[in-house]
């Protein structure tokens, strides 16, 4: 037979434990200190719930970070981009509210309220925040210590306090059936938490979504500007094939090959939509927002400074919109 609370192999004819003196023939009454191995399956599942929300937390702030865009990032196992360390502020911090935030409302976690456990002063009253805080980082020293501390909570001259317990001057205690008071007010907590977990997400989602919107509006308007090119430079071959040389002008394709010259919206403030074509001859050089065309060549670009439509850079199209989009589409 295997002790509940020190794990010790003991005789099944025995009421006590010999190494902790634990009463082996009832379950324990509440106010009694909690059983070694209860406390540790529910730190454990307290630690599973954290970890698993700050992973999701972790992974949708930077997958979906422009960052993370610009990286192509995967999120396979701990090959990351971002690295896997910035995961740590997040596991911190949710730490930190979830534990603070449950002892010091309800003295109960969701995993001690399902084990029946509950975290109170050394006199048995309810701790505070500040006491709750403590315990906090009570449970640094515990992992510092290789989780030696926490097995302090197994030791009958501790009386069953683990090291945050000492710490912070608490105790955990069997509590057995909540009364209806606290029942509500534990299940009040759980729907606070639940909501602030909720407002993290949206804080997350809510930016993500719109830079998602805005990459989609920015890569429309670029397609919409590579096919005005891609109509351009059609016209002027058709234009060549026809008359056996570039026309002078692209108003010279209107209306034979083309009905008007494309409005061209890069969606800069300093470029307003515009129909103008400016003819260049060697380098195309300038600022100007408008068509360009080579009457040499018959080649048509964009001149443009190095804004990038609506503010974002496509990677699948360009760094600067006046040579990269004309490179691509020459490919």
């Amino acid at each position: 037979m295997i002790c509940s609370n020190c794990g010790n192999e003991i005789n099944e004819d025995l009421k006590k434990c010999p190494s902790c003196g634990i009463n082996l023939t009832i379950e324990p009454k509440p106010g009694e200190p909690a059983p070694f191995f209860i406390r540790f399956a529910a730190f454990w599942l307290d630690t599973f719930i954290i970890s698993f929300t700050s992973w999701t937390l972790f992974v949708i702030a930077h997958y979906s970070s422009y960052s993370a865009l610009q990286k192509k990032v995967e999120f396979i196992f701990f090959y990351t981009e971002p690295k896997v360390w910035t995961y740590f502020p997040y596991l911190s911090v949710l730490g930190l509210v979830y534990f603070v935030f449950f002892h010091a409302w309800i003295g109960q976690t969701p995993a001690k309220y399902i084990f029946r456990l509950k975290v109170v002063k050394n006199s048995g009253t309810p701790i505070m925040y500040l006491q709750a805080l403590l315990r906090w980082l009570g449970y640094w020293l515990d992992m510092f210590s290789i989780f030696a501390g926490f097995f302090l909570g197994g030791l009958k001259f501790t009386k069953y306090r683990a090291l945050h317990d000492l710490v912070a001057g608490t105790k955990v205690i069997f509590n057995g059936d909540l009364p209806e008071k606290e029942e509500i007010k534990a299940k009040r907590a759980f729907k606070i938490f639940g909501a602030f977990i909720v407002i993290l997400l949206l804080s997350v989602l809510v930016p993500s979504i719109t830079y998602r919107v805005g990459i989609y509006m920015d890569v429309r308007k670029a397609m919409i500007i590579t096919e005005s090119v891609d109509e351009l430079r059609e016209a002027v071959k058709a234009y060549q094939v026809t008359n056996g040389k570039y026309p002078d002008t692209l108003d010279m394709l209107i209306p034979d090959f083309i009905d008007e010259i494309p409005l061209l919206d890069l969606g800069i403030p300093e470029h307003p939509p515009t129909r103008e074509v400016r003819i260049y001859e060697y380098y195309p050089e300038g600022e100007y927002g408008t068509w360009g065309y080579n009457r040499e060549t018959g080649k048509v670009i964009i001149f443009c400074d190095d804004h990038v439509i609506g503010g974002y850079t496509p990677l699948e199209m360009t760094r600067d919109i006046e040579y990269n989009v004309s490179q691509k589409l020459d490919q």
